[in-house]
């Protein structure tokens, strides 16, 4: 993401009624980039794809940020994650290293059958990945939440010449998983069809200073109408920059559930992997 945190105060949209909260999450994705290299947590996550909502997914997810020195990559952006349900995903593992494993995500099938450490190695942009995700993997995490905030934010305000239709909350008493948060809520009051943008919610927690609950509404079809949840994403038994190691990102890791002999093939057969 681009810096916009000092183009915030001389931005001639500055008076826009988005911009304090958006100058509040870039703060915390600062935070998220600086001081925070790493973390373990339980994500649970419910997105619309292609119109249906689908089930709610629970995961168990450990995630490494690129860490650069000297203009190289020092810690590569890494993800490994194990599915807690549903049933039908029930042990399903996904591993995701920046820049190895022909830069493919590994997946198991999961569900505990006969077949649930068979393995296929995909692109995380291509299109049977994005079938059951709106996000690529790439993106996965507290960081890419707080960045496509930001930048979702930037690109309404710039074309906005509304800015009476707005209504922002923010409440400081708020809870997720019992833990003390700051609530952001910004509504759109009025619909236009230039505007995606309807209504979003934030959730950061007050101590570890992370975005934990992120969501979106589509618009009501109909005056009297509710709205329809796009996405939403809980972060919970969160545990910050606890150092894992090499290992924890390694698909040979005993602990996991992938076959190391298969991840690696010929070249121009992983070229060929959609």
């Amino acid at each position: 993401m681009r810096d916009t945190g000092g183009s915030f105060a001389s931005s001639p949209f500055r008076y826009h009624p988005l911009i304090p909260a958006l100058r509040y999450t870039y703060a915390r994705y600062e935070h998220l980039k600086h001081d925070v290299g790493d973390y373990t947590c339980k994500v649970s996550r419910r997105e619309r794809i292609a119109g249906r909502l689908r089930p709610r997914e629970v995961v168990m997810a450990k995630v490494r940020h690129r860490v650069m020195e000297a203009e190289r990559v020092a810690q590569p952006f890494s993800v490994y994650l194990k599915h807690l349900g549903p049933t039908r995903l029930k042990g399903r593992e996904t591993l995701f290293v920046e820049g190895r494993y022909s830069d493919r995500v590994i997946v198991t099938k999961g569900d505990g059958g006969a077949l649930a450490n068979v393995m296929l190695l995909l692109n995380p942009a291509g299109s049977r990945v994005l079938s059951q995700n709106r996000y690529s993997i790439k993106n996965f995490g507290m960081q890419s939440i707080a960045c496509e905030l930001i930048e979702r934010g930037m690109r309404e305000i710039k074309i906005d010449e509304y800015l009476n239709e707005w209504e922002i909350r923010y409440v400081k008493e708020a809870t997720i998983d019992k833990r003390p948060c700051m609530f952001i809520q910004a509504r759109r009051t009025a619909q236009r069809e230039e505007f995606s943008f309807y209504l979003t919610r934030l959730f950061v927690d007050d101590e570890l200073e992370v975005p934990v609950r992120f969501s979106t509404y589509t618009w009501p079809r109909a005056t009297g109408d509710r709205s329809s949840l796009l996405e939403e994403y809980t972060y919970t038994d969160i545990r910050l920059n606890l150092g894992p190691t090499d290992a924890d990102c390694d698909v040979a890791n005993p602990s996991y559930g992938f076959d190391a002999h298969q991840v690696m093939p010929p070249k121009d057969a992983a070229d060929k992997v959609q």
